[in-house]
């Protein structure tokens, strides 16, 4: 699957050992658990990944044509979306707007303001909705790596509600790593295999 892209997966398997390593030797045998706290370290290296992958995608949308801008699109927003979930935005006193879309209703509608235009113009005008569509989507090593990565998300919230703070957050920054290779690959691969 990533033959073509061994390098990063090993730059980004390498990052993802050093980084939790030395995160959990900080925590457990230096006692510092300051470092799992809301915009800490390793919240820090997790907003820095969402955002690089967002600015590296929106840097390859202006190469790429037709549905791959659309999936471009998509994707660098969901970084970016990413990216907002993780800074604390209070601490560094932003501005009421930003605030209100960063949180609650106000999240809910910047997902829904970002995502409704490009989901309707991929199921309208490129007929994005078929399992013949889904398939093409599956062959892609990006999409295989967002995949990866969403679950390490997904993992990461159900460790926040074992209160394993910890572990959540590596979760989280691991996922934003890869997250961030997959973006890193895509200026030579596709999302869609069709």
């Amino acid at each position: 699957m990533f033959t073509t892209h061994l390098n990063s997966l090993r730059l980004t398997v390498f990052f993802i050992v050093l980084l939790s390593s030395i995160s959990i030797y900080d925590f457990y045998l230096l006692g510092n658990s300051s470092i799992v706290e809301e915009g800490a370290f390793i919240e820090s290296i997790s907003a820095f990944a969402f955002l690089a992958a967002g600015v590296t995608l929106l840097f390859q949308n202006f190469k790429k044509r037709g549905l791959e801008r659309v999936n471009t699109l998509f994707f660098a927003t969901t970084c970016f979306l990413f990216f907002i979930r993780e800074v604390e935005l209070e601490d560094i006193h932003a501005p009421a707007l930003i605030l209100f879309l960063s949180d609650g209703a106000g999240r809910s509608l910047l997902f829904t303001l970002a995502y409704v235009p490009l989901i309707l113009l991929a199921v309208v005008r490129y007929k994005v909705v078929n399992v013949k569509a889904l398939r093409g989507y599956l062959k892609s090593p990006v999409t295989k790596l967002v995949l990866i990565s969403c679950v390490g998300i997904l993992a990461g919230s159900v460790l926040e509600e074992l209160h394993l703070q910890l572990y959540e957050e590596l979760a989280e920054m691991n996922a934003s790593l890869v997250l961030l290779m997959a973006a890193m690959i895509y200026r030579d691969e596709t999302m869609y295999k069709g």
